[in-house]
């Protein structure tokens, strides 16, 4: 794994890096999140434990930007290179993350009526999902992929990468 610091403040692996850390916080929030829901013995939409889940659900979604930066900026840059297999598994991992976010959202919004049993059963399949897919995701990106884009992309790259990064944006939680 790399050490994000000592690359320079700003450069797009040490933000990502940075913003890993702060998802991985989120999931241990929807881990204990979840853990409380699961203890429940009436569940309420409008109980802390849910509007705590719809809080680390939106926490998690508003980290897209992070996803798009590596989708529309590294991962074409490692395209041009011919390395393509990495970026695209993280891809459709990606893919598979947004709609689990999305998934979690709802439940603790209440979109779809469902029996108690049967909300603490989807909340619990969606969280653990996320928390487990997730980190394992971040663990491939940051001891993977990111040395991989370290080691191939030039500063002429690495200049493009930062341009396209501001013109995306960046997650709320992220300090540059």
């Amino acid at each position: 794994m790399i050490d994000a610091g000592y690359l320079p403040v700003g450069h797009p692996i040490r933000v990502m890096m940075d913003e890993h850390q702060v998802i991985l916080g989120l999931l241990q929030r929807l881990e204990q999140t979840n853990n409380a829901i699961q203890r429940m013995n009436a569940l309420s939409l409008l109980s802390s434990e849910f509007r705590a889940l719809g809080a680390v659900a939106a926490d998690l979604l508003s980290a897209e930007p992070h996803h798009q930066r590596e989708e529309e900026a590294l991962f074409p840059a490692l395209e041009e290179l011919g390395i393509e297999g990495p970026p695209q598994v993280m891809r459709m991992e990606h893919h598979e993350l947004r709609e689990r976010k999305h998934e979690l959202e709802a439940l603790a919004a209440g979109t779809e009526e469902l029996p108690d049993d049967e909300l603490k059963r989807r909340v619990h399949d969606a969280s653990t999902f996320l928390v487990a897919a997730l980190r394992a995701h971040i663990q491939k990106e940051n001891e993977v992929l990111y040395p991989m884009a370290l080691h191939h992309l030039d500063a002429s790259a690495w200049s493009s990468i930062a341009r396209a990064c501001d013109e995306i944006g960046y997650c709320p939680f992220t300090s540059r």
